[in-house]
């Protein structure tokens, strides 16, 4: 009896073993990029950790001069509200909020 194996049906086992290596180094290569990527987003999450204080200290003071800008609105609406209800009160005596008018009798 004579073997019936052709060249196509043989392996190589160093070939097989080679294979083995590539699919390994791929897998590994895989898992490391995976962690890679992770400790990249951890590294920014730190990074934006590290500039909050800085952060909030410049937005406290932009809203500092909000607050500046508002406080000075507020005052300039104060002043000119007297004259605007000396104009709205005019024809009534005795100044009732209600806008109701003295009575004369």
């Amino acid at each position: 009896m004579t073997d019936h194996t052709t060249p196509d049906d043989y392996t190589d086992p160093v070939e097989d073993q080679l294979e083995r290596i590539i699919v390994d180094a791929e897998e590994s290569l895989r898992m490391i990029r995976e962690e890679l990527a992770e400790h990249r987003q951890q590294r920014a999450q730190h990074d934006a950790l590290e500039e909050l204080p800085q952060l909030m200290n410049v937005t406290s003071e932009r809203w500092t001069y909000v607050r500046h800008f508002f406080d000075e609105l507020v005052e300039e609406l104060r002043h000119s509200r007297p004259q605007q209800d000396e104009s709205n009160r005019t024809g009534y005596t005795d100044g009732n909020a209600d806008g109701d008018k003295a009575d004369t009798a």
